[in-house]
């Protein structure tokens, strides 16, 4: 049985919030003090923490702080005065959620059931560390360079929460495979997981796109169409290449983000949004903000959890690596068992790994006459696909 610590200065709040976990199978302990909770984590670490944000003798946060560090307990914050930047705050420095007073019942009974689910989680997680000692991969991703290391710390933390993250990176680096891989490691692995690349959508059907439209919203509309929202209802929506997302939309975009309930084209009925959102692109967002490309209130909403991916430059460990997957996905696509022949040139560690990707194709398959998609979009600057392995790679 897992154990839970509720720690909160209201007492009806505390017999109330200890009721629902003990249905749902904790054992409880209540603190109504930072230093109640000391004695009570000393005496039997738990494996659930639910801290008030603001005690009596002192900040909710603070205690959080403690809790991680001494123990591997999840930690939620509540509230009765939250805000967006409390929020974000306190999800950045590892809290599994965030909730507000008065509190939600179902919405309780769904991070308490999250925490339930995270116990095989945590474990698949010790999986792919051992993977990545032996075989340098972790997950879809390629690499054990000190880079890297960074980056799949930072997936570790934020997969099992339903935070919001913004991946940046250079285009090749590998936006995708990041996504795809919170996705894979969160709890809602078995619902969809639906990919949207603004970059490869006209722009005057991204609207109807991502959030559906109603029959005769416009001329075509012959019936209703839900949107990715809706299709990716209770799994996970990416938004890759969120900067080519017309201004005008991202305040519909924002909106849907603040309210979880959108409206169709034409339509004029909310229609209630479950999703888990994964945003990214390869421009400096605050560069993209000064130009025009994305507004500064959209930018701090997808920022809740943000992911930078290293250049192929500063991950020369790799290189190696990465040559050699991409080389044993080819030859299993061409039937081919061609090798890399060591003590060769250096590769080139300013190109991206999708571009590195095309050249040795290019290189290892002269019999191959037909323009490939990567060809084409090396020759298109700002429209290049990233392709990585068997995924793509953001």
């Amino acid at each position: 049985m897992l154990r839970a610590l509720f720690v909160d200065d209201d007492s009806d709040f505390l017999e109330g919030i200890g009721e629902i976990a003990t249905r749902q199978g904790f054992a409880v302990s209540c603190a109504r003090s930072i230093r109640e909770a000391r004695e009570l984590l000393e005496n039997m670490p738990p494996d659930l923490v639910v801290i008030d944000l603001m005690l009596p003798d002192g900040d909710g946060i603070a205690l959080m702080r403690e809790v991680k560090d001494a123990t591997s307990a999840d930690v939620v914050i509540v509230s009765g005065m939250a805000t967006v930047n409390s929020a974000i705050d306190a999800l950045r420095l590892g809290a599994l959620d965030y909730l507000t007073k008065p509190l939600d019942n179902s919405r309780l009974i769904a991070v308490l059931t999250n925490v339930l689910n995270l116990r095989s989680l945590k474990e698949e997680v010790g999986a792919l560390r051992g993977e990545l000692r032996k075989f340098g991969r972790f997950g879809r991703l390629v690499g054990s360079s000190p880079a890297m290391q960074v980056v799949y710390d930072m997936i570790v933390r934020v997969a099992p929460t339903d935070a919001t993250v913004l991946i940046t990176g250079e285009s090749g680096t590998g936006k995708e495979l990041v996504a795809q891989t919170v996705f894979e490691l969160s709890s809602r692995r078995r619902r969809p997981y639906l990919p949207l690349d603004f970059g490869a959508i006209p722009q005057n059907l991204i609207e109807s796109e991502l959030f559906g439209h109603e029959r005769g919203s416009f001329t075509g509309a012959t019936q209703m169409r839900r949107g990715c929202f809706e299709r990716a209802a209770g799994g996970t929506l990416f938004l890759d290449e969120i900067t080519e997302m017309p201004i005008e939309l991202q305040v519909k975009l924002l909106r849907v983000l603040e309210s979880s309930t959108l409206v169709r084209v034409g339509g004029d009925e909310p229609v209630p949004v479950n999703v888990r959102l994964i945003a990214a692109c390869n421009r400096e967002p605050r560069q993209a903000i000064r130009d025009g490309k994305l507004r500064e209130d959209l930018f701090y909403r997808l920022n809740v959890f943000p992911i930078e991916l290293p250049p192929l430059r500063d991950r020369a460990d790799d290189a190696l690596q990465l040559a050699e997957t991409f080389l044993a996905g080819f030859n299993a696509q061409q039937g081919t068992s061609k090798t890399i022949r060591r003590g060769g040139a250096p590769p080139d560690r300013g190109e991206s790994v999708a571009r590195q990707r095309a050249r040795a194709q290019e290189r290892t398959a002269p019999q191959l006459h037909h323009e490939r998609a990567d060809d084409r979009d090396e020759r298109s600057p700002g429209r290049a696909r990233d392709r990585t392995g068997a995924g793509r790679g953001g």
